[in-house]
């Protein structure tokens, strides 16, 4: 049968005799009255359902394992690594565009700043004079050339007049004119190379210069010389465009920017310098401690609780610089840029961490009577291992008397860099307090004691610390004796 021969019925029609029931009411009730007890068609139509579900399942079925085999070979199959294409360097070209882009905005100030030099360098104050000194700096465009305000749109008449900007000689109506005071003009011509005493000259030129422009008694130049001069100061000013304004403005920037560091900047400069004193006094403090716990000489105690005053004062300073950075610009009606925010309470995180770990845990300082009970221990001691000394055979002390006849070249040339660094410690009183002593160790270890005493007065730290290893393998030494 061919399909231009098929009829087509549409409507609401019975599955069992296709009569048109009209509405779908009427297909219900007719199913239920006419065929509700034809069980055998029921179950045929049943069935029919019945195995087209079955066949819509199994197609099912067969799409879901070859989708899995699919997969499976994705897994197992090995790939290979792609080698790189044909690359091109764009910097050359983009580094060229941004030059050129760069060139031209610098050959445009720079052109504007030499023709506003000209403009308020020989400003003449006669009206009549002035518009042909402005002519003669820059051309201006014909008033032909342009029908309407470039700017707005608008078109040129009796009650909107043209009206020429003084730096590129363009035209635009009074409503998008932009003006420049001579003075700040002045201020901006001189900035780059300005100091104060230039600044100050500037100013008195400026100062002098503005009182010269008096209004004239003639009515016919009233209004020449009122578009001439500020209505709010009476100062005078120069008519620009939006353009010229911008580029001027983009330029005072930049300079703004070389010369004035923002208060952030300065804040963090502040607090990286009193950090590195921290540290600095930190290192001393902690080695001051350790001697006066060793029970070295009591006039150390007091500058080492000098030296923990100055961490206190620091860590002051280090917190009020970094609450300062914290609420920087907060005060402000402007609202400061999420970036900025984020890196100021991360400077407040650091400096609290870095006083955290550094100065709440500072070692302790003896007392007087720690300091007097510590060297009075430590006499002992010494008294202690100089019996011990005595009783030991002659053989053993002679046999470590040569040993530190052997070992006495070494430590005169460690006290020789003291004499090339500009400092030497005088041996002639410590060799005068030991005439009556016998053995060399303890005279090298009561010499050693001098030189670390007199360094110490002299601030020479770096010296007393190689002293005090010095004097700790003497030490050492004579304690295995």
């Amino acid at each position: 049968m061919s399909h231009e021969n098929v009829e087509i019925i549409e409507g609401f029609l019975c599955p069992i005799c296709y009569e048109d029931l009209g509405t779908i009411l009427g297909l219900h009730s007719h199913f239920n009255d006419k065929h509700g007890e034809e069980k055998d068609i029921l179950s045929a139509f049943k069935g029919i359902i019945g195995k087209a579900k079955t066949i819509f399942n199994e197609g099912l079925l067969n799409d879901s394992s070859l989708l899995g085999k699919k997969d499976e070979f994705k897994e197992v199959r090995v790939i290979q690594e792609q080698k790189a294409g044909v690359s091109r360097s764009f910097t050359a070209e983009f580094k060229a565009l941004r030059e050129a882009k760069v060139s031209y905005k610098v050959t445009k100030t720079n052109q504007l700043l030499v023709r506003l030099d000209k403009l308020v360098s020989g400003l003449p104050l006669e009206p009549s004079k002035r518009k042909a000194h402005e002519q003669n700096v820059v051309q201006w465009v014909t008033d032909e050339d342009v029908k309407m305000c470039p700017e707005c749109a608008k078109s040129f008449g009796i009650l909107r007049r043209r009206h020429h900007c003084r730096l590129c000689g363009s035209i635009q109506c009074h409503e998008c004119s932009t003006f420049i005071l001579v003075s700040h003009a002045r201020k901006l011509i001189y900035r780059s190379q300005e100091s104060p005493e230039m600044n100050r000259r500037v100013s008195e030129f400026s100062v002098k210069n503005s009182i010269k422009f008096k209004l004239p008694s003639s009515s016919a130049s009233m209004a020449s010389i009122t578009s001439f001069a500020d209505v709010e100061t009476g100062e005078p000013h120069i008519r620009s465009c939006k353009y010229c304004i911008e580029m001027l403005n983009k330029y005072e920037n930049q300079l703004e920017a070389r010369t004035n560091r923002p208060a952030l900047v300065v804040l963090y400069d502040s607090l990286i310098s009193n950090k590195e004193k921290t540290t600095q006094l930190l290192f001393e403090y902690i080695d001051l401690s350790k001697l006066l716990w060793e029970g070295e000489q009591e006039f150390l105690l007091n500058d080492a609780k000098k030296v923990r005053m100055d961490l206190m004062k620091l860590a002051d300073t280090l917190d009020g610089l970094s609450k300062r950075i914290v609420l920087l610009g907060k005060d402000q009606e402007s609202e400061i840029p999420r970036i900025q925010l984020s890196l100021q309470n991360k400077i407040r995180y650091a400096t609290a961490q870095f006083l955290k770990e550094n100065l709440l845990g500072l070692p302790s300082l003896p007392s007087e009577e720690e300091m007097v009970r510590i060297r009075e221990k430590r006499k002992a001691e010494a008294e202690r291992r100089l019996e011990e000394l005595r009783g030991k055979s002659p053989q053993k002390i002679s046999h470590k008397e040569s040993r530190l006849s052997e070992e006495s070249p070494k430590r005169a040339n460690n006290n020789r860099v003291y004499h090339e660094l500009g400092w030497t410690a005088s041996a002639a009183k410590a060799r005068e307090d030991l005439d009556g002593t016998d053995h060399p160790m303890v005279e090298q270890m009561y010499i050693l004691r001098t030189y670390i005493r007199e360094a110490r007065e002299q601030n020479r730290m770096d010296e007393v610390a190689t002293l005090e290893r010095n004097l700790e393998e003497l030490e050492a030494e004579y304690s295995k004796l």
